[in-house]
């Protein structure tokens, strides 16, 4: 089961990698828009800019699946950790 987690957060860290740094470089060539509304939601995202911060998102975290980082786990955990003792601070004062 170690080698399966393994191998599929390579793949999924690969795969948003090399997907999101497209919504930059432009390696992977583009098909046509699509018609009707959903080619009008497409254009809107790409004149936004929206899809870069997408490709961001993804590129970071493609990085951070391939270096196996845990850092936002744990941030919420942190988090998590800091709500429940302040619950029980208030409750006891």
């Amino acid at each position: 089961m170690k080698y399966v987690t393994m191998i599929a957060r390579y793949l999924l860290g690969l795969m948003f990698l090399v997907f999101g740094s497209n919504m930059f470089l432009h390696f992977i060539p583009m098909g046509p828009m699509p018609a009707g509304l959903a080619g009008q939601f497409t254009a809107d995202l790409f004149t936004s800019h929206y899809f870069y911060v997408v490709g961001a998102i993804m590129a970071v975290s493609g990085i951070l699946f391939l270096v196996n980082v845990r850092a936002l786990s744990e941030l919420l955990r942190a988090i998590r950790l800091n709500e429940v003792d302040g619950d029980r601070a208030e409750q006891v004062g």
